[in-house]
């Protein structure tokens, strides 16, 4: 979603099953395009709840995230 002339708003989202019960994740952060590259800041959470036979029950993790993308 653009916000002005070089900069914009990433976003994703996703929910989802599997060999998990449930997993469901979202990232959203700002970004600014320079000629030949975009740099992004963000924010991204993640949930996955494992099966009972699994070692872990459920996974939580979140927190920031920085990024570049190369242009060609």
């Amino acid at each position: 979603m653009p916000l002005a002339k070089n900069w914009y708003v990433p976003y994703y989202g996703d929910i989802g099953t599997g060999n998990s019960e449930f997993t469901w994740k979202f990232m959203t952060g700002v970004g600014y395009k320079f000629k030949s590259f975009d740099a992004v800041l963000g924010y991204r959470y993640l949930y996955w709840d494992l099966d009972d036979r699994a070692v872990f029950d459920n996974l939580d993790i979140n927190g920031p995230y920085a990024g570049v993308k190369f242009l060609f």
